[in-house]
């Protein structure tokens, strides 16, 4: 009796997988098909502004533990 119930429930959680995945499958063909929108340019400036100010501060730390260690 409860090998059938166990193996009921392993086909349910299988059978709910197979959904999931078949569900996810067809999500992701349909945001492949979206494809990627165009930056504005004010958000362009400020990905730049953040890429110098990363180089900024790795300069900085550079620096920094060039003078500690010396």
């Amino acid at each position: 009796m409860q090998s059938m119930m166990l193996d009921n429930r392993s086909q349910g959680a299988d059978l709910s997988i197979e959904e999931l995945l078949a569900d996810h499958e067809t999500a992701r063909d349909k945001v492949e098909h979206l494809g990627r929108l165009p930056l504005s340019p004010t958000l362009k400036a400020i990905i730049w502004g953040l890429r110098i100010y990363v180089l900024f501060m790795v300069v900085v730390v550079i620096v920094n533990a060039f003078e500690l260690t010396h």
